[in-house]
Parts: C-alpha cells; structure tokens; sequence
C-alpha cells in the first residue's frame, strides 16, 4: 500500500474525477468516528501507456468503521468520466449492495435496505456524489453486519436491545461474523457513540491540549495593576467576578476541528459473550481536558452481563467525571475570588484562564515570602497543594528555599471564602516553623 498525502494523490487523479475525490479527501468523515477521515491508496489507470497527463482513475478507499477500516476498491473509466463507477468490497464478497429499496426477510433484525439514490440517479457533475454512493453504501453495509447477528442468538438478542433504546439504537456500527484465528468462534464488535454532552467543559481545557506549553494567561499585578481593581471593588463599582472576567486570552469562537465524541468499543470474542473486551474511545480535547489517557478506567464487563446494563453505567461514570471537571472550574474561580478579596494587595498573579494557580507575597515580623497556590483539576475534591518560598534564601543548587505543604486544615464541603479563612489562620500558624527551617538550611 502506497500512502500519499491527499494533495499528492489527488494530482494524481484524472482531472475529470478530481472534484469528486476532493470531496472525499477533504470532506469525508463518515461513520461515527470523526477523527478519522477517508483515505485513498493504490491509485491505478485503466488507460493505455500513451495517455498524457495524470490519468489514474481506479484506487483503494480505506473507510473506517466499527474499529475496523474497510478497504474497497472503486474503479472509475477516465475515458468516459460519466459513467458511474464500479466496486469492489475487498474480503466482504458476500456483500452485495441494492440499487434500490427492497423489502427484508421475516426476522431479519433490520429495517428496510436503503436505496442508493446517488447510484440509480448518478451525476457525474456534483462534486457531493462519490462521497454521497459511499454514504449510502455504507448504510447498506451496516445493514449486512446486522444480518450476519442471526448466526448467534446472544448477539442478536445484544443488538435488539440496544435498537430498542433510543439512547443508543441510532449512533451505532456493528463488524460481525469475524472468525477468531485462535479458536474458530463466532465473534463481532459493537461501536457506540455515548450520549453523553460534553459542550459545558470550559472552552480553555478543550484548547490546551493543542497549546500545551503556551501561556496560561497568568495575570500578573506588577507597577500597581491590582490596586486600580482593588480601589473600584472598595468602591462598589465592580465585583471580584467581574476583575475575574476581565483577562480573556482566549477567543471562544475558535473551536477544535470535528465533534467531540465518546466512543465505546465492546468485542464479542465468541458467540456466548464469555469472553467480552470493552475499550473507551474520547477524542484528543476530550481526553486531554478530562486529565489524560489515565483519568479514566471504565469498569471490566461483568461475567453474564448485558450490552444494555452496562453501556449505561458506562455512560453514567463519564457524565459524572465531566461534571466534575465543570464543577471543579467554577469552584477554582470562586477561590481564586476569595483569596483576592482576603489577600488584597498580597497577590502577585493568578491565572485568568483556567484558576488554576495563585501566587500570594506575604510578610511575617519582616520575614517576606511567597506563597504558590496550585488548585488541582478535580478540585475541591482533590486538596490544593501551598508552596512556600523565601525570597531570601537559596539551596545549595541555587533555587530559592521552599517547602511543600499538601496536608493542612481542609473540607472539600467550604466555600471558597471559608478556605480562604482558613488558609489564612494556616498561614500564621505555620510561618514560625518555615522561617526557622529557611534559616537553618538555606543560605543567604
């Protein structure tokens, strides 16, 4: 297999058939996974050695579908670009598509075939046909793999559950009938996508996994920035939510590319589901702003369970992490509010994006320090961690002293203004002990 980028193998293609494979380089994101575009390989001609130009008229399609990636190949005649073209469906030879509508037998755990208009009725002028024909076939294909259930009555009774729920029975591909090399077995995989709503999760997280490494909007109170704010919140003209929605560093009109989906993957590796695989499938922003590929474990598929029993559960163990995630920004603004209004002008900077860190200068009997804040993403059922700094003293590797101070007087249950309280009586508390140790193991 030749791969190409799309641009390449695009000026490959007979100029008469290019607008048609644009469309489908650039545009084609079928199925439910749409991270995954369409892909052409193996470009071929049917034309004779002495044709001039770029003549390829015959390729490969890679389409994915149900974690699997369907390979066709799609046969057009460069020298009569009005004709339609032919397919062939790789290793699914008993695949044979209707061109139009036709009733299913009794039993058969599908609705009607669906007619492939943009084959019956195939116009080489529009740019959208290929693309379209591939669309339908792939409706026809999904209703193939339906029917190809009926050789296993567990799995057949699996998918006529899910169908019946309307949560799940639309947003779902099925590979059946795949022998398993080991054994010999029945086997099939079900993809779903999870209803679960994801536009609540704050616009920053979504966009960091792509700006990993650029600014995270610290806003910084230098040469009296934060006294302006400070002499309007004494005065009553603003509030510290307001000072806070003042810093956007962020447009929220540039949204990633392509739908942020959940996919769950369950592989069935014998007809009687003794053995059952289930893998969880979050697209790039989704995965980064919910803590990364190890923030989440979905729970083994339990032995004598039901597709139907346990694809909810999943779905509720994903809707709960994502609420925690937008409860968890909402509660770091509401702290970082706090601390503003408890602190004054003791705050060097804060970060305006996310409310994720806080850097307060303090004093103590004439002992400056810093104080870093770092409110974790699961707060505030994950405890912020305090450094404290001296602005003195020095390791002897040249960093400023500090300790690290992660157990302290803490409820996830107070409000920000009581852990502001809170952290300030810790403070007091816990200088005489820091500057101690700051004299007896740093240098100045």
């Amino acid at each position: 297999m030749n791969s190409l980028s799309p641009e390449v193998a695009l000026s490959r293609i007979s100029p008469e058939l290019r607008p048609l494979l644009c469309s489908v380089v650039r545009n084609g994101r079928v199925g439910l996974d749409s991270t995954n575009c369409l892909r052409i390989t193996d470009l071929k001609t049917g034309c004779t050695s002495l044709t001039p130009g770029p003549c390829c008229d015959r390729f490969k399609l890679h389409i994915p579908y149900a974690g699997e990636t369907l390979k066709w190949d799609i046969i057009f005649n460069a020298r009569d670009p009005e004709l339609p073209p032919d397919f062939i469906f790789g290793e699914d030879a008993e695949f044979l598509p209707e061109p139009s509508e036709l009733p299913v037998p009794a039993l058969t755990p599908v609705r009607a075939v669906s007619e492939l208009v943009h084959l019956v009725a195939w116009d080489a002028g529009d740019p959208e046909c290929l693309l379209q024909l591939v669309k339908e076939l792939l409706q026809q294909y999904h209703q193939y793999q339906c029917q190809r259930l009926r050789d296993s009555s567990r799995l057949l009774f699996e998918y006529d559950s899910l169908l019946e729920d309307p949560n799940y029975g639309r947003s779902m591909e099925i590979y059946a009938g795949r022998k398993n090399s080991w054994t010999g077995e029945f086997s099939a995989r079900f993809l779903l996508k999870l209803p679960v709503d994801f536009s609540n999760i704050p616009i920053y997280l979504l966009k960091l996994w792509k700006e990993e490494g650029g600014s995270r909007g610290l806003l910084t109170f230098a040469r009296g920035g934060w006294h302006g704010a400070r002499r309007r919140l004494k005065s009553g003209a603003v509030t510290v939510m307001d000072v806070l929605s003042e810093r956007k560093d962020f447009d929220d009109t540039a949204l990633d590319p392509g739908e942020d989906v959940a996919l769950l993957s369950v592989s069935f590796e014998d007809a009687e589901a003794t053995q059952v695989f289930p893998k969880l499938y979050l697209s790039p922003s989704i995965e980064h702003a919910l803590g990364g590929p190890s923030a989440l474990h979905i729970p083994a598929f339990p032995s004598g369970g039901c597709l139907i029993d346990y694809v909810p559960q999943v779905c509720q163990l994903l809707t709960n992490k994502v609420q925690y995630v937008i409860q968890g920004y909402h509660k770091r603004r509401e702290y970082i509010a706090a601390f503003l209004s408890h602190f004054g002008m003791g705050v060097v900077e804060y970060d305006a994006v996310g409310f994720t860190k806080l850097t307060l200068l303090l004093m103590w009997k004439d002992f400056c320090f810093l104080v870093h804040v770092d409110l974790p993403l699961y707060f505030p059922r994950d405890q912020p961690t305090l450094t404290f700094q001296s602005i003195y003293h020095f390791t002897s590797s040249g960093q400023l002293y500090s300790q690290v101070q992660k157990s302290y007087p803490y409820s996830p249950r107070w409000d920000g203004n009581e852990m502001a309280k809170r952290a300030k009586a810790y403070f007091k508390s816990f200088i005489p002990q820091f500057q101690e140790g700051a004299f007896a193991n740093g240098k100045l």
